[in-house]
């Protein structure tokens, strides 16, 4: 990523950079120990592990490694010999010590290396290395100065330098470096054009990433595997790889969608998935009945945008590369607004990278980043706009933009008073031919002056977008005026250098020849500025303007001083709706607490915060916590948290200490972090609102502490463990206790008495019972502590807005609203902030679209329609679904199941096998004729009166809803009740989208309504158990059945599939002379009787090895047509006089392969007959799927051959 970084940026700079790459020679056999012990003291290690170690390393002896194997002698230190230098290759301690031998020379070589340097525009952070290494393979770089009139020579001057140095630094301690394996490369430009650039291109890698995955799918095809075990190998083999790749490469949707078709034929079919299923649907969410098996593109987008967050919160070196090529790119693309927050207008005028390829991804996903460090270029006055962003908003070719950009590049403008005259007005005319150029503040990328065809267009979209009032055939050497004069200078950064600046009493002149600063002084009213001396910089309110010279050394100007519009500040935002506030500003001691409130189901999170000095100054807040899809009560605890903190900024108070209290264990951990443990913490859940937290602590410096208070005590509490024993333990002894009788004298029996080990047992009292062995009780407020009570008051504040907000939604009455300051960065997609779940995010929001119109297409939905789907449900149904029911529901679904209506179109053959039917259809499960399947469907409609019964439907919902279930069943509407209202809605909403869909899973949202109005304690469960029926009982039951009566009994399906086979058996018989090759034309010899007796599955094995001959036959006599010949017409025979004994061996070989054949199908025969189940006596065996027929190919739809019309197979019935 750095290299990519370093080159994306001296792209758009157009700067001249050079890299050399090294290795060395047996590194780790080349560090001597002298040398790593003398480094290793220095990292302050023991003396004595360095001795014992140069002990170990003395006596140790050596095997030598050898093709024929290791020797068994072996060789080490002897006395009075020269010494075995080196460290032993494959000692823990090695890599650790070359470590920090390694660091002291990269030191030592950034001393005397130039190395390379690429600053951002404005200068504030810039990449800056001489080096980069892992463990001895190095890189070394190395740049000229951006200025520089020969950077090639300057650049290839300095690499040298730097090798040079590197290898001498390395000769040192003994290191060598492998010269044969070095290499070196350069980024150059020359004019507008390449010697040698590393462009960006993906196509080599792309070719590499493609080849090896097809590769790794030709291995899973050769392999026998499962369809658990093709899963696990796709996902936990597979899919790793791919990550690899797909981390700093960016490739564009075609080559990623070439890529998915190989995965998906590989893997499909393995995992009993049709092949031909469209990729909406394999890569779609599951919430609209996909598959979610991640697809390329989508997943390369999860990987860049969580790998930019995660790097730009972590604010280290590869955090500040991103800054500074995004910045630079930011300058490129001549754009005010940042590039990643608008991403609305192509930026294809320059050469495409990892940044903007990530721009594009965000655009397709109707997404945007805010990056919090960004730089971009300021609007410089009243009514100023950037040029480049008002050419792309009318219809322009990208040509028009190139030549645009290189304008603008050239003039070094960005905005439109960077261009115009200091008056605002016009824009001079010398400046539109090429004869001016700006001095800007700014390092511009290197741009020679554009061709006359490039001004032309810059001065046409000047007239179609500010100038409209200038004439087309006005000579291009006049002004062009504006068509809404610029006002006011604003008090912000300068893009460019002006010559001359004013301020009230003063004017200031650039003479830009002497790179000088002259100061004039105003003389007298008349508007003249008499020459005071030089100064070192310009006044903060000055703003540029139009001045004369009078006299040599006088200024005159008529230009009225007009202070430059200060740049607002926002005040402060309020951190929530203020509920009570009478707290003092000059606490020092002040406590909190928080809480927060969550309605999952109306999807509603408030936060509720009290910050108290005393018992009588408090302020206590709320808010609603809005436009983010992180909702859960740990937000919603940090949120509360966050607030708190801001409140006490927003008062004004600062506090020596805080205290703070919180019911949510994990929200104090986290709040009371000072840093982030490690990169990838910072893409978990609520990473950004953390960072805020810490980044608020840093700023203002206030001693903020974070405890857990126990949340609710102030309700009746659960039993702990403990208690309960005791309890047990009581309630056990008192049962003992009335068992045991004693006599009284009038012959009456008493239960004794308890005795307690506290009291005498002379006592006679009722005694007291234990206090472990009663419930915990209640306790008032008046028992709590004030950290209790503190947060019980939050808790009931944050509860009561957040019903409020329920009942009367409003809009968010706190101006705080993410991106939070001391975030970094943040990902938002649509309107809603991204905090949690990035990959579904995105993901979501990548393939929703596709299967959403697919939806629509497929069920003949309109939006509207679609609207009215409780998708909500099926994404809960679907959520926790093993792998098997995951996939069975999307083919229920959208209509993928294998049943014979969707087999017909493979098979010619869609006869059900249980009635007459000619085309058995999902819909014709449920009307079949059959006695075992009216059966299921009776059972199944009984079952689930029990379930929705026992789960707490209504009566009069399960009556409405199996109304809609039969009424489907025979594809007509249900007539709708006329109470109550919204059952009556629930089925007017049903017939909308249909009832025969209600039997795939379809489900109108207004059921949940239906639920409630009808009785229902727990509508939302009652709805999932509705939902539940449809998949789990009714249709399961009726499948079960389908697959017993296919599978286990003779039925009509196989009938007419034998008598299919059969035929084209017969048709390769008949014509095997026209499509077959004349060494297997004996395959094809069945006669009649042979057919008969060969089971179903034997012709179709038979079937499928003739229709693999004929296709080869077919391309043969393709070849043949191209003028292509066998191999065999250029042999002779060697021995002419023993042609019979070569025809015999020929029919040798011919025999034999019959006969390995033969045995090929009838031990393949056997196999499937001995793992086939055998049926159940009574009943149906509960199966999940059913067996397909095998893939067949028949003969009509295989390749024509050539040699003229050739009879055709007999069609299917």
């Amino acid at each position: 990523m750095l290299k990519l970084l370093m080159f994306e940026t001296a792209r758009v700079k157009k700067a001249t950079l050079a890299g050399s790459y090294y290795d060395l020679v047996a590194n780790y056999d080349r560090i001597y120990k002298s040398i790593s012990n003398l480094m290793a003291q220095r990292a302050m290690v023991d003396k004595n592990i360095l001795k014992a170690r140069a002990l170990v390393i003395e006596r140790m002896r050596r095997r030598v490694k050898m093709a024929l194997g290791t020797s068994e002698r072996s060789y080490g230190q002897e006395k009075n010999k020269p010494e075995v230098g080196g460290e032993v290759q494959g000692k823990g301690d090695v890599p650790s010590l070359w470590c920090v031998q390694s660091d002291t020379l990269l030191r030592a070589h950034e001393r005397r290396a130039y190395g390379m340097d690429l600053q951002n525009p404005n200068g504030t952070r810039r990449i800056k290395r001489c080096n980069t290494q892992f463990v001895d393979d190095c890189d070394g770089w190395a740049s000229a100065n951006f200025n520089s009139e020969d950077p090639i020579s300057e650049t290839m001057s300095r690499l040298q330098h730097d090798a040079q140095r590197w290898n001498n630094i390395n000769n040192i301690p003994g290191q060598t470096i492998a010269f044969h394996k070095c290499k070196w490369r350069i980024l150059a430009w020359q004019g507008l054009g390449y010697l040698l650039c590393p462009d960006g291109n993906q196509t080599h890698q792309y070719d590499a990433t493609y080849h090896a995955i097809q590769e790794l799918c030709d291995r899973v095809a050769g392999a026998q595997l499962s369809e658990r075990e093709t899963k696990q190998a796709l996902y936990r083999q597979f899919f790793p790889k791919l990550n690899y790749a797909l981390h700093a490469s960016y490739f564009d949707a075609s080559q990623a969608n070439n890529i998915d078709k190989v995965i998906r034929d590989t893997f499909l079919p393995r995992m009993r998935l049709n092949r031909k299923t469209p990729s909406a649907v394999v890569h779609g969410p599951r919430k609209y009945g996909g598959l979610e098996i991640p697809d390329c593109y989508t997943r390369q987008t999860q990987h860049h945008i969580k790998y930019m967050l995660k790097q730009l919160r972590w604010d280290k070196t590869v955090g500040g590369d991103i800054l500074t090529t995004l910045d630079n790119i930011q300058l490129a693309s001549v754009f005010v607004s940042p590039i990643l927050e608008t991403t609305g207008p192509a930026i294809d005028y320059i050469n495409q990278g990892w940044i903007l390829d990530l721009r594009e991804r965000l655009k397709t996903i109707n997404a945007s980043m805010w990056v919090e460090d960004a730089w971009q270029p300021k609007l410089q006055r009243d009514g100023d706009f950037s040029l480049m962003e008002r050419f792309l908003s009318i219809k322009t070719t990208e040509t028009e933009h190139k030549h645009l950009r290189m304008v603008l590049h050239f003039l070094k403008v960005v905005t439109m008073a960077d261009l115009a005259d200091p008056t605002g007005r016009f824009i001079p005319g010398e400046r539109l031919t090429g004869d001016w150029q700006a001095e800007s503040t700014l390092e511009w990328p290197k741009q020679p002056q554009p061709p006359k065809k490039a001004f032309a267009t810059f001065r046409k979209v000047l007239r179609a977008t500010s100038c409209q009032n200038v004439s087309p055939w006005q000579h291009v050497s006049r002004d062009m005026k504006l068509d809404t004069r610029l006002g006011r200078w604003h008090d912000v950064e300068r893009n460019v250098i002006h010559t001359c600046y004013r301020n009230r009493d003063a004017l200031f002149y650039r003479d830009i020849e002497t790179d000088t600063l002259s100061c004039f002084q105003l003389s007298g009213n008349s508007g003249l500025f008499r020459f005071t001396g030089l100064v070192d910089d310009i006044l903060r309110d000055a703003h540029p303007i139009d001045c004369h010279f009078v006299d040599g050394d006088k200024i005159w100007t008529a230009r009225k001083h007009q202070p430059p519009k200060q740049t607002s500040v926002d005040p402060a935002p309020q951190p929530g709706k203020i509920l009570h506030s009478n707290i003092r500003a000059e606490a020092l001691t002040i406590k909190g607490a928080s809480d927060g409130s969550l309605f999952q189901d109306k999807k509603v999170m408030s936060a509720g915060w009290l910050i108290a000095e005393d018992t009588e100054h408090m302020t206590a807040a709320v808010f609603i916590v809005s436009n983010i899809n992180s909702l859960s009560s740990y937000r919603a605890e940090l949120e509360g948290t966050f607030r708190l903190l801001k409140h006490i900024e927003y008062l004004g108070m600062t506090p020596e200490e805080v205290t703070h209290w919180c019911d949510n264990e994990a929200a104090v951990l986290a709040t009371n972090k000072t840093e982030p443990a490690c990169p990838g913490e910072l893409i978990g859940a609520d990473a950004d609102i953390i960072l805020a937290i810490m980044h608020h602590k840093q700023k203002t410096g206030i001693k903020s502490t974070c405890q857990h208070v126990h949340a609710h005590q102030d309700e009746k509490k659960r039993k702990t463990k403990e208690e309960k024993l005791e309890e047990k333990k009581q309630s056990r002894a008192e049962r003992r206790r009335r068992i045991r009788e004693v006599d009284v004298g009038d012959g009456t029996h008493a239960p004794s008495q308890p005795t307690s080990p506290h009291s005498d047992s002379s006592i006679t009292d009722k005694p007291r019972k234990s206090r472990l062995s009663l419930p915990r009780q209640e306790l008032g407020r008046k028992d709590l502590s004030d950290e209790a009570m503190m947060n019980i008051a939050c808790d009931e504040y944050a509860e009561e807005a957040a019903k409020e907000h329920i009942k009367t939604p409003q809009a968010p009455f706190s101006t705080l609203q993410p991106p939070y300051e001391g975030s970094k960065a943040m990902l938002k997609i649509g309107k809603v902030w991204i905090t949690s779940n990035y990959d579904r995010s995105i993901h979501f929001a990548s393939r929703a679209p596709s299967i959403k119109k697919y939806c629509k297409g497929r069920h003949k939905w309109s939006s509207s329609t679609m609207n009215l789907v409780d998708w909500d449900i099926i994404d809960r149904a679907r959520r926790n679904q093993k792998w098997s029911a995951f996939s069975r529901s999307m083919k229920i679904m959208h209509g993928w199941l294998p049943l014979m209506h969707n087999l017909g179109k493979r098979t010619g053959i869609a006869q059900c096998p249980g009635c007459e039917c000619p085309d058995k259809t999902y819909h014709h499960m449920f009307n079949c004729g059959n006695a075992l399947m009216k059966k299921a469907l009776s059972e199944s409609f009984e079952t689930m009166r029990k379930v929705a019964w026992a789960t707490g439907v209504p009566d009069q919902a399960m009556d409405v809803f199996m109304s809609c279930i039969t009424n489907g069943i025979q594809n007509r509407p249900a007539p709708p009740p006329q109470y109550p209202e919204d059952l009556k809605k629930a089925v007017e909403d049903q017939n909308r989208i249909g009832t025969g869909k209600l039997l795939q899973g379809f489900m109108a949202k207004s059921w949940l309504e239906a639920m409630q109005a009808t009785g229902s304690k727990k509508p939302k469960t009652a709805s999932s158990s509705l939902h539940g029926l449809l998949w789990k009982t009714l249709f399961q039951r009726l499948w079960d059945t389908r697959n017993y009566i296919l599978h286990h009994t003779p039925n009509r399906y196989n009938l007419a599939e034998n008598d299919n086979l059969a035929g084209k058996l017969h048709w390769y018989r008949e014509n095997r002379h026209h499509v077959l090759r004349a060494e297997d034309r004996h395959l094809a010899e069945h006669d009649s009787e042979a057919i008969e007796r060969m089971g179903c599955l034997t012709k179709r094995k038979w079937i499928q090895q003739l229709d693999k001959l004929r296709n080869i036959y077919s391309k043969e006599g393709h070849l043949r047509d191209k003028g292509q010949v066998a191999i065999t017409e250029h042999f002779s025979i060697v021995n002419s006089e023993r042609p019979r004994r070569q025809k015999q061996a020929q029919r040798t070989i011919i025999k034999r392969k019959t006969r390995q054949l033969t045995l090929t199908v009838t031990k393949t025969v056997r196999k499937n007959k001995s793992t086939r189940k055998p049926p159940a006596p009574d009943s149906p065996p509960r199966t999940t799927t059913g067996r397909r027929p095998g893939n067949i190919v028949t003969p009509n739809t295989a390749n024509k051959s050539t040699q003229g019309d050739l009879p055709r197979p007999p069609e299917s019935d």
